[in-house]
């Protein structure tokens, strides 16, 4: 065990779901845990079914012998019945934060059969986030007739599990060349502003076939991924280089800081000078990326 369990080491929203007559897909509670270094929760049998989606940092999940290590646009799945271990990355200045819900009905399983995931598993599938937010919005409002509750927490989970195994067979295949290209490209033009008419004389393909086929393979459009790609990379020079803020977000093509900011704290849990100072604190003095 990497050190003692503490599972009061977090802060966040716990909500618990009522209910007036057992349903499939019961939901029983759902929450948002900002979790501390020495954060660490265990469960030897679960009664539950556990998904989270990451928000921010990494943590560790154990499922049995399985380990994964869950971060940021990834979500993860805890089977019920089967040992449960959750724990932060005590050496990350960044708090491990993500979206929960407890699933008490076994109906759950054979879902998570279906697309392979009955045993365990972590699937990078930013989309799962507002969906997961959607589950956090529901519970918190406590307004719902307890079985138009439960309803509405059935078909969300539903999509969550059918966002997963989407997103687990795009992994797997090889992508199309128009996607490809269109990837390629956007990575090795991350500093810049791309438009969709280069898109287009790039594959010669029409600004919705593009989109279609993007979002199809990858999950997201092209706008939504090189925004992602962008925040990466601010990430980067945010940690190894002297560049200011504004700076980085000028390197990046960010015209409005204000929106620089505002994205990065929404992709990264904080704003970007105190994800720099987080990372900082312990790392190596940094190498000047000018």
């Amino acid at each position: 065990m990497p050190y003692p369990l503490n599972p009061s080491a977090k802060r966040g929203e716990l909500y618990t779901v009522p209910y007036r007559n057992r349903l499939p897909l019961q939901v029983s509670m759902a929450g948002i845990n900002d979790c501390d270094p020495a954060y660490r929760n265990l469960r030897e049998c679960a009664s539950i079914t556990v998904l989270g989606h990451v928000i921010a940092g990494q943590g560790t999940v154990r499922v049995g012998s399985s380990v994964w290590h869950p971060a940021e646009g990834e979500t993860f799945v805890l089977p019920k019945y089967a040992l449960h271990e959750v724990y932060a990355e005590p050496d990350d200045p960044v708090h491990w934060v993500y979206l929960w819900m407890n699933v008490e009905d076994d109906s759950v399983l054979e879902l998570l059969r279906a697309c392979g995931f009955h045993q365990g598993a972590t699937i990078g599938c930013a989309e799962a986030r507002s969906l997961f937010e959607q589950g956090l919005k529901l519970a918190s409002a406590g307004t719902e007739d307890p079985d138009e509750l439960q309803r509405k927490f059935s078909l969300l989970l539903y999509e969550i599990v059918y966002r997963l195994g989407s997103a687990a067979v795009r992994a797997q295949r090889t992508l199309s060349g128009t996607v490809q290209t269109v990837k390629d490209y956007l990575d090795g033009h991350v500093e810049y502003r791309v438009t969709m008419d280069e898109l287009s004389r790039q594959t010669g393909k029409t600004t919705r076939q593009i989109n279609d086929a993007f979002k199809r393979e990858m999950g997201m459009t092209p706008y939504h991924y090189v925004l992602q790609e962008k925040v990466t990379l601010a990430k980067k020079l945010l940690e190894q280089t002297e560049l200011s803020v504004q700076e980085v977000a000028g390197r990046l093509g960010f015209a409005d800081m204000y929106y620089f900011s505002n994205l990065f704290k929404l992709k990264a849990g904080m704003a970007p000078a105190h994800y720099r100072k987080a990372r900082r604190s312990s790392a190596a003095p940094p190498s000047d990326l000018r």
